[in-house]
């Protein structure tokens, strides 16, 4: 799956511990940029990127809307446990557009 970045906000992973991965998010722009809870799994294979279903179950998201001011940055977590045990392999987390790739080993 293609991603339609946003222009002059990027996100990087800071740290993957257990089901929980942490990321930072920097908006180099000169506009606020905004960005819910809401965010999914992708797994590459063979050079595609394919999303990985969560697990069964009752899954859900809050829909606040937050903003990151233009020129600051943020660092969030995210909690994976909805996909179960992962295989190894490279994995992005992709928040409003923005991904952030981690390997599992």
């Amino acid at each position: 799956e293609e991603l339609a970045e946003s222009p002059n906000v990027s996100m990087e992973t800071v740290q993957v511990k257990n089901a929980l991965i942490s990321v930072k998010v920097t908006n180099a722009s000169d506009m606020p940029w905004e960005y819910g809870e809401r965010y999914s799994l992708q797994v590459e294979l063979n050079g595609n990127w394919y999303i990985v279903p969560p697990l069964p179950g009752n899954w859900g998201f809050i829909l606040p809307l937050y903003e990151l001011p233009a020129g600051e940055s943020i660092e969030n977590s995210y909690n994976i446990e909805m996909y179960g045990t992962l295989p190894a392999g490279r994995y992005r987390i992709v928040v409003e557009n923005l991904s952030a790739e981690f390997e599992i080993n």
